[in-house]
């Protein structure tokens, strides 16, 4: 819009109002439309802005360089977040390797961010781990999750 001459509001209540928006669609994300969004987010947002000329990008004042600075990083940002939390679940499985809740939830993270082979590591180990627990109930969710992988 700003580029194509039409003046935008941005503002905190602007800004706000559309997390507030976002926040309400993103319930009823599926873990599989989270990985597809986060692998073709970055890639059309490059694409957008690749595409934007210099006029473009200084358009509003600079304002539209910023929020395509912006744009540009969100799919990172999460795909970095999801590093973080899988690092976490690494050093809390190294720590406390009959942890039978992290290997779930580190595999489940695996799995969502389409990381497979990964994700069948880590629940085999955590099958073995519940095994070793008694913990029948775990072990079979685990089960279900690696056999979803297959």
């Amino acid at each position: 819009m700003i580029v194509a001459g039409r003046q935008v509001e941005v503002n905190s209540d602007v800004v706000d109002a559309l997390n507030a928006r976002h926040a309400q669609a993103a319930t009823a994300v599926t873990k599989a439309g989270a990985t597809e969004h986060l692998r073709r987010s970055g890639a059309a947002i490059s694409g957008l802005v690749a595409g934007l000329s210099a006029a473009d990008l200084a358009a509003g004042g600079g304002r539209v360089r910023r929020l395509a600075q912006i744009s540009a990083r969100h799919a990172d940002d999460h795909r970095a977040e999801i590093e973080t939390a899988l690092a976490e679940f690494r050093k809390l499985l190294e720590l406390h390797p009959d942890y039978v809740a992290g290997y779930q939830m580190a595999g489940q993270m695996l799995s969502a961010a389409g990381r497979s082979e990964e994700a069948r590591q880590i629940l085999e180990s955590g099958i073995a781990s519940a095994s070793r627990a008694g913990n029948k109930h775990a072990q079979e969710e685990m089960q279900g999750l690696l056999a979803d992988l297959r």
